[in-house]
C-alpha cells in the first residue's frame, strides 16, 4: 500500500460505482465487498490460525 501516495487514480470511482453495486452482485452472481474489510477478515482468520498452531 505503499505505492498509492505515487500513483493517483484516473477515476475517483471503480467500474462497480458507476454501474451499480447491486446491479454487479446480480449479474455476477457474487458478493462485493469492500477491500478494508476483505483485508480485516484476511487478518482475522491469520490471527486464527495462529492460535491454532499455538495450541497444537
Amino acid at each position: 500500500m505503499i505505492f498509492k501516495k505515487f500513483f493517483k487514480r484516473k477515476y475517483p470511482y471503480g467500474p462497480i460505482a458507476f454501474l451499480g453495486r447491486k446491479t454487479v452482485e446480480r449479474s455476477l452472481g457474487a458478493d462485493i465487498k469492500k477491500l478494508k474489510k476483505v483485508e480485516k477478515e484476511l487478518e482475522a482468520e491469520a490471527e486464527a490460525e495462529a492460535e491454532e498452531q499455538k495450541q497444537s
